[in-house]
């Protein structure tokens, strides 16, 4: 009788469409009518009649989505109809999912146009240049430049230089990598302890003498550091508060800029600010990312949100160096995509030379540079030659002219590539002296600086020079700069500096997916680190937790928080270290792991108010480089709890999979409501280090529950032992070589005939019958080639030569082969259920899923899970391809650091491994019909070879090194997992093929990817449903407001913890169908929802006070704020 009514409701519910889209055909006749009578005898208006028409077929096409979605409803519903389990609860949530999946993503406001209001199109920020403008034009032909290889002979003359004066600032440095070649400890105690010690010695002497230092993890080691006395960390104060010493950018390290996200890079920068404002009371003011391999903007902005008015970069593709000097633009203002006012531009020095050593930072030639590096006298030791066999000679007063002429030559050379100064008839130069690990010893640090000071004496006591030479820093440069020629007068620059090539092909896109498995890990330990933050943060706004408790939560979350921001340095994250360095890193994750772990679950025993213990779903990892194993939900003879936390602002609905140990089982909330489920088999993926791929054990399940949380809210669920199962059971297909060893005891199986389907309300996913590969993808009624496939590159180099493929460099023998494709035969299983329908795949060095969610906010997309393992193979580059029927003519749009999109078109004039980019979160190709979107949930490397092809990188192991320092192979691999999701959505007729925005729906879905839900196990008296909300007021938030994070801070060296709130808003593109059914709401957020504490909006760092007493929050799209509450 149940079925009965259901049916009669979906019957009426087709009624009324069907009615519905009658009438709606019967108004557009008419309006088309009226239109064609009223269209006035003017040419120019032919083009509103052609718009009107362009928008009554996008509604027509929304008509047949809409039956096209009501058809999938009702042949679920005869699904159910033969399922003999479950009905009331299935039917239940059928008829509510009758609504759109997408009505708790609210739409912003939309133009006329289709495109969301307040959001810049591509090439709108206005600025002089753009990168991508620049690509399309040069030829990138590594021609020969004489002594500067990539340049070209620059001439100078005395003459030239009576009237124009040349101010020259030297800057000593000592580049400390937290781990490279040795580990953090090693390098700390080998070298940077006596460094520091060095350069508060040398420093000492003379206060002309000035340095800078980046690294803030390394002061904290040194002055944590018992054997380091008071004493040298007083003075090392003193010459930091007198200007001797200024520290660049101040962030925990040097972030590399292609794989890191910027949840990830802003907390390591916020962590560095803060203890440098603890310690020192000090608030860095100029950025330097000497040795990232690539420049993104995303570091720009983040810089310029933390108070950091100026800043360097060094690696950058030689061509891009070349043409910037021709231009006299290695200094520019660097302006975001999205910003057509200026407001958040970050003026930037680009160095022109190979690298920030002293025989490629002086001037062009560097064999003339190398000579007055001091360090490589012969007196200094360890010894270290000029590999142009031109030694550096002492500095005496019998050959101090002739030197200094001969530096000043290569300063003046190297001024000449920048822009002359405007306001007075100068050039300003900067010169670095120093290298990796720099001033190791009082006879290297007294080597450089005398030899120096006496050649500065003779320059600047020399009037026919017309030069002035001093030692300073960043500061004393940029200073002088403005005085010159005002920041404002610079041209500015849209655009990022990807990807990086040092010289000839040799392009650094390999780093992009080398060691991906603690990639992997590294953005697991960013969720958990969110989910610890906002947590413990609504514990201490609402009062459920006090101050003393909050300190022990406090420091895990800090010792956690700080091996995650120690591996975004520039030779962690990007996999560019050795063995037992990587091993390191490995062992400062599990630590991290442990740590945020313990607070996350401590956290949210105390915040339930109840005498429990929560614990996350899954075993404790103690073992680098093995994947979690899901922890089994034991249903004896009383119920077990969950709470499901959501860590995001919006409500959001979507799977929690739990394992568990009986088939005989019941879910519900509290309040005896049942969410919607489906037990499936469990499959033992990885199993002692090794592909399983099978069930293993009959005894054990997977269950799936679909649950709605409230924004930064639990929610909680309870599974009970039942005397018959009261789940749904997935129905099970068999296909190819798969066989149904222990599934058959438990579920019914069949065999697959023909190319079998995955379905659900918005998409139908189309598999080849021959592997289980995706084929097709059915969206809004239409059919679209959407062929995956795996493939490999091999290696174009071997033995010791530079052009090898290696931990930085891709250097490909040739265009990928597949290993396993549509023309491939191998065993894969289909499970079906109300839930999800799923293909489980199998074959050589691969285990794939694909997932089709039935509702939530996954229903709109494909959830692909891979697992490979390319263990015993050599020189093996493994990707996975999707061929599909968009004609984006070879170009893709991918994410810089899951911030904002940038375009790049394939040029066979780049090469193959110059055409491959990182992809962070998102990478999306297009027409001007569709889109289809790839999400990762770990960085990578991607490109688009071919017209309709996306190719993303999943693991590469080399057999070489590649000459860039690391000194080895890449050959510890592990079995690696990749995430990612697959959305394909159609555009309306007026979208914009160059729209560098996610859709509304893709905005939040790759949010959820970064900050899925956690479930947790209760054990304990659970005696009530106290889930909870973080928020204070049922709020309507905007469908683009977006959590980064709800961190707890003790702000500016405060001994009570505080709250900071930092929020961003998207940029959306509104032109996608499922725009239709959305609802709006608009900004401003009042803070009242997140505290009734005072608040004030500060700097990203929360160094500098922006407004006080702030009672509410208003963002323009794609920009950050940062609001901190009173302790």
């Amino acid at each position: 009788m149940r079925i009965r009514k259901s049916s009669i409701l979906a019957f009426f519910l087709v009624f009324c469409f069907i009615s519905y889209s009658i009438w709606a055909f019967s108004r557009a006749k008419e309006e088309t009518e009226k239109g064609l009578r009223e269209i006035p005898p003017i040419e120019d208006e032919i083009s509103a009649l052609n718009k009107k028409i362009a928008q009554l077929e996008a509604e027509a096409r929304g008509n047949v989505k809409i039956l096209s979605s009501i058809k999938d409803k009702l042949d679920v519903l005869v699904d159910v109809e033969r399922t003999n389990n479950g009905e009331n609860a299935i039917l239940s949530e059928i008829q509510s999912q009758l609504k759109s999946p997408f009505e708790q993503i609210l739409a912003p406001e939309k133009k006329s146009n289709g495109q969301c209001a307040a959001t810049v199109g591509y090439r709108g920020s206005g600025s002089t240049y753009h990168v991508d403008k620049f690509y399309e034009e040069w030829d990138f032909v590594d021609r020969d430049g004489g002594v500067w290889k990539q340049g070209w002979e620059i001439k100078s003359s005395d003459q030239e230089w009576r009237d124009t004066k040349l101010q020259i600032i030297l800057m000593p440095h000592s580049h400390n990598d937290p781990g490279w070649v040795k580990t953090l400890d090693t390098y700390y105690t080998g070298q940077t302890r006596t460094i520091l010690k060095v350069i508060v010695d040398a420093l000492s002497k003379n206060p002309l003498r000035k340095f800078i230092w980046a690294e803030t993890v390394f002061l904290n080691m040194w002055f944590d550091d018992q054997t380091v006395t008071q004493d040298y960390k007083t003075r090392f104060t003193s010459l930091l508060k007198a200007g001797q010493i200024e520290i660049v950018t101040g962030g925990w390290v040097m972030t590399e800029e292609a794989p890191s996200h910027y949840f990830a890079m802003s907390d390591q920068l916020i962590e560095g600010h803060q203890w440098l404002k603890k310690h020192f009371d000090y608030h860095p003011k100029n950025g330097y990312n000497c040795d990232t391999f690539g420049a993104s903007p995303t570091t720009a902005y983040l810089n310029h949100l933390a108070g950091i008015d100026h800043m360097l970069i060094q690696r950058t593709h030689y061509v891009v160096k070349k043409n910037f000097a021709e231009k006299n633009i290695l200094e520019f203002n660097w302006r975001q995509s999205f910003d057509n006012s200026g407001s958040d531009e970050t003026f930037t020095h680009m160095m022109p030379f190979y690298s920030y050593d002293v025989p490629h930072t002086c001037g062009p030639d560097p064999s003339v540079c190398c000579q007055f590096d001091f360090r490589r006298l012969r007196k200094v030791s360890p010894p270290v030659t000029c590999p142009w066999r031109k030694e550096p000679i002492e500095i005496t007063k019998t050959n101090v002219a002739e030197r200094a002429r001969i530096l000043l030559d290569q300063y003046r050379k190297k001024s000449k590539l920048y822009a002359k100064g405007t306001k007075s008839n100068t050039r300003v130069v900067l010169t670095l002296l120093g290298d990796d690990f720099r001033y190791d010893s009082d006879a290297e640090a007294e080597a450089q600086f005398t030899n120096y000071e006496k050649l500065f004496e003779y320059i600047n006591n020399n009037p026919q020079m017309n030069a002035e030479a001093k030692f300073g820093t960043l500061a004393d440069y940029f200073e002088l700069v403005d005085k010159a020629r005002p920041i404002s007068e610079n041209p500015s620059i849209t655009g990022d500096f990807f990807s990086y090539a040092d010289r000839t092909t040799n392009y650094w896109t390999g780093f992009f997916n080398s060691r991906p498995f603690l990639k992997w890990f590294d953005r697991r330990l960013e969720h958990l680190m969110q989910a610890a933050d906002t947590m413990l943060s609504i514990g201490l706004l609402s009062g459920k937790i006090s101050q003393s408790i909050a300190e022990e939560i406090y420091k895990k979350i800090r010792a956690g928080r700080r091996e995650v921001d120690l591996f975004q340095h520039h030779d962690a994250i990007t996999g560019t270290e050795k063995d037992f360095v990587h091993r390191d890193y490995a062992d400062h994750l599990l630590n991290g792991y442990k740590n945020l772990k313990e607070a996350f679950s401590q956290t949210l025993s105390s915040i339930n108010e109840e005498n429990v213990v929560a614990v996350m779903l899954e075993e404790n990892l103690s073992e680098r480089g093995k994947l979690p194993v899901a922890k089994t939900v034991e249903i004896g003879a009383s119920c077990a709890y969950l709470d499901v936390y959501n860590s995001l602002l919006h409500k959001t609905e979507d799977l929690v999979r739990v394992k568990v140990d009986s088939s005989k089982i019941s879910a519900s909330y509290l309040d005896g409501t049942k969410p919607v489920s489906q037990l499936n088999p469990f499959w033992d993926i990885v199993k002692n280090d090794q592909f399983e791929g099978r069930v293993s054990d009959n005894s054990k399940f997977e269950l799936l529950l679909v649950v709605a949380v409230d924004g930064l809210s639990t929610k909680r669920v309870k599974l009970c032992p039942s005397a018959s199962s009261e789940v749904p059971l997935a129905k099970i297909s068999l296909g190819g070589s798969a066989d149904g060893q222990n599934i058959e005891l438990n579920f019914a199986t069949s065999r697959v005939s023909g190319d079998p389907e995955l379905v659900s309300p918005q998409l139908k996913a189309v598999l080849n019958g021959k592997n289980g590969l995706l084929k097709e993808v059915s969206i809004d009624g239409r059919v679209h080639k959407v062929e995956l496939q795996f493939a490999k590159y091999g290696c174009k180099g071997r033995g010791n030569s530079q052009d090898n493929s290696g931990s930085y460099l891709f250097a490909p023998d040739k265009l990928s082969v597949p290993v396993f494709g549509q023309e491939s035969s191998g065993g894969f299983r289909i499970i079906s259920g109300p839930v999800m329908d799923e293909v489980q795949v199998g074959a050589e060095r691969i285990m794939h899923k694909i997932s089709v969610i039935k509702c939530g906010i996954s229903s709109g997309a494909l959830l692909l899970d891979t697992f490979v393992d390319v263990r015993g193979e050599t020189n093996y580059e493994m990707v996975m391809q999707l061929h599909t029927d968009v004609q984006n003519h070879r170009t893709l749009f991918t994410d810089m650091n899951g911030l904002t999109i940038t375009k790049k078109v394939y040029y066979e004039k780049l090469t193959i491994q110059g055409n491959v980019y990182p992809i962070v979160s998102s990478a999306f190709i297009q027409d001007n019909q569709k889109r289809l979107t790839v999400l990762t949930q770990q960085s990578s490397g991607v490109t688009s070879q071919r017209d309709g092809e996306i190719e993303v990188w999943l693991d590469r192991t080399l057999a070489q090194d590649d000459s860039r320092g690391m000194g080895q192979p890449v050959k510890d691999n592990s079995i690696t997992r990749n995430t990612f999701k697959i959305i394909l959505e159609s555009t309306s007729p007026s979208s914009n093929p160059d729209s560098i925005y996610l859709s509304p729906y893709s905005n939040r879905l790759s949010e959820y990817m970064h900050s899925p839900f956690i479930a947790s196990l209760l054990t304990g008296s659970v005696t009530k449903d106290s889930s909870f909300t973080g928020l204070k007021a049922a709020t309507t938030l905007p469908h683009d407001a977006k959590l980064v994070n709800l961190r707890p801070t003790k702000v500016n060296g405060s001994s009570k913890i505080s709250v900071a709130l930092i929020l961003r808003r998207y940029g959306s593109d509104c032109s996608f169908s499922q725009m239709a059914s959305l609802d709006d709401s608009s900004w401003p957020i009042s803070l009242s929802a997140f505290s009734t504490k005072k608040a004030s909006e500060t700097s990203l760092t929360l160094l500098d006070t922006l407004a006080e007493n702030v009672a509410e929050a208003n963002l323009e799209p794609m920009k950050i704020k940062v609001f901190h509450f009173d302790e």
